[in-house]
């Protein structure tokens, strides 16, 4: 799945069985160590000007010190445990030149996917989500926007988003309704050229969530569109959301274990995340049924 969006194979670690994908400053790494029977995000790396302060400040409010094994040559990362067990690390130096070489056997950086990670999303039980606002707050000097209501099959799903002041690092947090189950986290990628991304992923072969045809006549009679851009955006399973400030393309893969991708690109100075077309994706998420295990090639 990785390799049909375009990030590029960057290799196995000299040490630790994991592997590195990236596509431009987009980079996940993925654990051959199987802790459950679904995939799922358990870690979140964070650039900072001082990890050292960073780690420090987490572990005198509270936060449990997570320690990795490192041997001669690799790259300390500190790094603390959430409160639902997510391990947030720290770096302070630019990861083509610290970490990132510790990873052998891969190929070099490609151009074929130049993203960047736009936001993580995280889902909790409604007993856990103050909590990990808390921490989010407290230990990662994120600030909280306001909160939303999201209509679901199984209820309305609260978000709230934490995010640093530049918003380069933005964690939208989703509290599910009391009886129903712990809503899947995604990782968001973006991107300049959402449409080339979409069609390049589709010629290697990449399943798109569906979205059904009536959204399309919805967005024509919301914003009036281009015919040419409506008709490329049904093509493609692509969802759309404009305001004053800009516009916003978006794109799901298919849920696998308990976590999904999304492609995402920003134009003008649109600072939101598609909140109208959440309906959509999950009802195309729970009619589709669409989980799937992690295909061994990525």
């Amino acid at each position: 799945m990785l390799a049909q969006l375009g990030f590029r194979f960057r290799g196995r670690h000299r040490s630790k069985p994991v592997r590195l994908w990236s596509a431009g400053d987009a980079r996940i790494v993925l654990n051959e160590q199987v802790r459950s029977g679904d995939p799922t995000l358990t870690a979140i790396g964070l650039t900072v000007p001082d990890a050292t302060a960073a780690v420090t400040r987490g572990v005198a409010l509270g936060a449990p010190r997570v320690f990795r094994r490192t041997y001669a040559g690799e790259r300390e990362l500190p790094a603390v445990a959430s409160p639902d067990g997510t391990e947030v690390y720290w770096n302070d130096a630019p990861a083509e030149t610290s970490w990132v070489p510790e990873f052998l056997g891969g190929d070099p950086a490609g151009d074929e996917l130049r993203g960047v990670v736009d936001h993580v999303n995280v889902g909790y039980r409604w007993q856990d989500f103050d909590e990990a606002v808390l921490f989010a707050t407290s230990v990662l000097a994120l600030s909280p926007e306001a909160t939303a209501d999201v209509p679901s099959p199984t209820g309305l799903v609260r978000s709230q988003v934490m995010r640093s002041p530049d918003g380069v690092v933005r964690l939208p947090f989703n509290m599910a309704p009391p009886a129903a189950p712990l809503p899947d986290r995604h990782i968001a990628v973006r991107c300049d050229d959402i449409i080339g991304a979409a069609r390049r992923a589709r010629d290697a072969g990449l399943q798109f969530l569906p979205v059904p045809s009536n959204y399309y006549d919805d967005l024509f009679a919301r914003f009036d569109l281009d015919d040419d851009l409506l008709e490329t955006l049904r093509a493609l399973d692509l969802l759309y959301d404009r305001d004053d400030n800009g516009a916003f393309i978006h794109f799901y893969t298919p849920t696998f274990g308990g976590l999904f991708l999304e492609l995402v690109e920003r134009r003008g100075e649109y600072d939101g995340y598609g909140a109208p077309n959440a309906p959509v994706r999950l009802a195309s998420q729970r009619q589709g049924d669409r989980r799937q295990t992690l295909p061994a090639s990525t």
